[in-house]
């Protein structure tokens, strides 16, 4: 490959990792769950991203739910 195919192809990976990046700030593990349907009445309030709702599996009685946050909004073990 030439030098401008592999300027290309690292601008490419740039601008891919750039704008992939989630504007959320990390789980917060609230209630029981199954399934990831079961997180959508757990996982509820301000700063919460409505469409990453997972059940992280956590014993043989069930998973805690990953209520993902948003950049800026507080996460219910922080006060407002």
């Amino acid at each position: 490959m030439s030098e401008q195919n592999y300027h290309l192809v690292y601008l490419l990976l740039i601008i891919c990792l750039l704008f992939s990046q989630s504007t959320a700030s990390g789980c917060d593990f609230k209630g029981f769950c199954r399934s990831d349907d079961q997180c959508k009445r757990i996982c509820r309030g301000h700063g919460i991203d409505t469409r990453f709702l997972l059940c992280v599996p956590y014993s043989s009685k069930g998973g805690k739910c990953c209520c993902l946050h948003y950049e800026g909004a507080p996460s219910s073990s922080e006060e407002i």
